[in-house]
């Protein structure tokens, strides 16, 4: 197991991505400044609080720098 993040044991698991998915990954975890695996584990928590609003009925709206709103919609 590896170390802990927020007092919670960790699994070690084994996955696949593909090339442009990685890249996308790295990217990211760059631009936090964390690892990739701690990315992984942001965009989990993202996506469960943004599904879980979804299901309460709840709209996901991103607004651009000129202050129009559009909703975002996640598919799965």
């Amino acid at each position: 197991m590896e170390g802990n993040r927020r007092g919670a044991e960790m699994k070690k698991v084994l996955f696949q991505l593909t090339d442009d998915q990685y890249a996308r990954l790295q990217g990211l975890a760059s631009r936090m400044g964390v690892t990739t695996s701690e990315a992984l584990r942001r965009a989990i928590d993202v996506y469960q609080f943004i599904k879980e609003a979804q299901e309460e009925g709840a709209e996901i709206r991103k607004r651009s720098k000129s202050g129009e709103d559009s909703v975002v919609h996640i598919i799965g």
